[in-house]
């Protein structure tokens, strides 16, 4: 006799999440470190690796079931590939997004190690901040100097590759 087990596809996602226990990567971060892309990428692939065998795993009961237990796996394999389907409608717009920011940004700098991908909204903040912090400013300028971070963050982007993140441009160190 075969012991059917049901999860529901809440419980399901349930499951997902608690194992990831943190949010997703947004388009909307001033800053993002490569290697967060790369743990979202292989979390997601994960995920619906996970999905996808236990749906397989459903069919195959389904396919195997006795005469009387049929309704019950037939039950099973509906909600194993509901669930497969619904995180595809969740979750699959966003892994390709991953993708290509990864792939575009595979070729810059230190990517597997940690490379800064840095939001082009952002970008003149991120140059005036990287000039304080290297000392290239003195510590004591008199208000009445001004610098023109517009222009700085432009000599800057000569450094920098673009890459699209969800339509969001990122700028990474070449």
């Amino acid at each position: 006799m075969r012991v059917i087990f049901r999860l529901t596809n809440k419980q399901i996602f349930d499951i997902l999440k608690l194992k990831r226990g943190k949010a997703m990567i947004s388009n909307t971060e001033d800053i993002i470190d490569s290697r967060d892309v790369i743990k979202e990428i292989e979390e997601l692939e994960g995920e619906i690796e996970s999905l996808k065998e236990y749906a397989d795993e459903a069919i195959t009961a389904f396919l195997e079931a006795d005469p009387d237990d049929q309704d019950d796996a037939a039950g099973d394999r509906d909600e194993a590939l509901e669930a497969v389907i619904e995180w595809e409608t969740e979750n699959l717009e966003y892994l390709t997004d991953l993708r290509n920011l990864a792939s575009e940004g595979e070729g810059c700098g230190d990517w597997d190690y940690g490379a800064t991908l840095i939001n082009e909204n952002y970008f003149t903040d991120y140059c005036k901040e990287l000039c304080e912090d290297i000392g290239e400013l003195p510590r004591d300028l008199p208000e009445y100097i001004v610098i023109d971070w517009d222009a700085t963050a432009e000599n800057l982007k000569a450094d920098y590759s673009h890459a699209d993140f969800g339509g969001e441009t990122y700028l990474i160190r070449s």
